[in-house]
């Protein structure tokens, strides 16, 4: 068998498209770590509007109890309650932020929220008419300095594509006092904000 130059040119060029594309191949990023699958981040601060996919939000205030109360239900607690009020609002279809959707973060990575022993929702109200409601986290004292909190556009800041990531503002003094509340809050049932 005798080979042609254009076939043996074309063997060199196969072979080494070949090379070339498994080379790219093995730097381009894993399926789990490409951007779109990553939530977009929204960095607010305290008292920050926070325009989202589904909705506008803002956190207007920060306070702890050592005991929450709704609807008659009372929950104390061994760490410490911070009962976050929060202003929502969906942008294009009616709906409600839940308890469970809102989501604490610690400085050292650690999170608290999802299922508490009370809830308290934003919502549900209409697109444009926003709502201000209280949200209690039960959390451990020594999570509070530098924390930040989650809001997701979506279900969960696990699977939600849009993130409200609000930096409490919590330095080491104020964590010192918000972690020794001696006091119940009586949580406030979600009220329409009127212009």
């Amino acid at each position: 068998m005798k080979f042609s130059r254009t076939g043996l040119l074309t063997a060199v060029l196969v072979v080494a498209a070949l090379f070339i594309g498994s080379f790219i191949a093995e730097r381009l990023p894993a399926s789990d770590r490409v951007m779109s699958e990553r939530p977009f981040i929204q960095q607010a601060r305290l008292g920050d509007t926070v325009a989202m996919r589904t909705a506008e939000v803002s956190v207007t205030g920060v306070q702890s109890a050592s005991e929450v109360e709704t609807l008659g239900r009372v929950a104390g607690t061994s760490g410490v309650w911070i009962v976050f009020d929060i202003v929502w609002s969906p942008v294009a279809e009616p709906g409600l932020l839940p308890n469970r959707a809102v989501v604490l973060r610690a400085a050292d990575g650690r999170t608290f929220g999802d299922t508490q022993p009370v809830t308290n929702s934003c919502g549900p109200t209409q697109p444009g008419l926003p709502v201000s409601c209280q949200i209690p986290i039960e959390v451990s004292p020594d999570a509070l300095e530098g924390a930040h909190l989650l809001i997701p556009a979506g279900a969960s800041t696990e699977e939600s594509d849009d993130v409200a990531d609000f930096n409490l503002g919590i330095d080491k003094a104020l964590a010192e006092e918000l972690a020794e509340p001696d006091t119940r809050i009586v949580l406030r049932r979600t009220t329409t904000e009127l212009p």
